[in-house]
């Protein structure tokens, strides 16, 4: 998925199953701010897939905390709490797989929860 901000080409690319994201179509979880506010939705998704609506909520969020580009340290700790909040809303069933990229600048972040029924144990794997 691409799009444009601040006049930068962002890409993402996601594999995993995030239940935040598991809404009605339409529906978008807002991302960064107090529970029960929202913040404007310029970014929407076309599609019904949970990539879609995590890379618009991440742009809308970016969008809502930043009015010009923020610099690469910046940006990387605010995406930290982007994907901290994604993760807390279910540490236990989010399996958050992804590669965010903005011009030549790639963002790669794993939360992945490993489960072996038949040796039954379980190994989670910290970001």
């Amino acid at each position: 998925m691409l799009s444009i901000k601040w006049g930068i080409q962002w890409a993402f690319a996601h594999n995993g199953d995030v239940p935040l994201f598991k809404c009605e179509r339409g529906e978008l979880p807002s991302l960064g701010c107090a529970k029960g506010e929202s913040i404007e939705r310029i970014y929407n998704p076309v599609g019904d897939t949970d990539s879609e609506k995590i890379f618009c909520s991440i742009l809308n969020a970016l969008k809502a905390e930043f009015s010009e580009c923020p610099s690469l340290p910046e940006l990387h700790d605010y995406l930290r709490i982007l994907q901290d909040e994604i993760v807390d809303h279910d540490r236990e069933e989010t399996i958050l797989n992804f590669l965010l990229t903005c011009g030549e600048h790639v963002r790669k972040f794993f939360h992945i929860f490993f489960m072996r029924r038949d040796i039954h144990f379980c190994v989670h794997v910290p970001r």
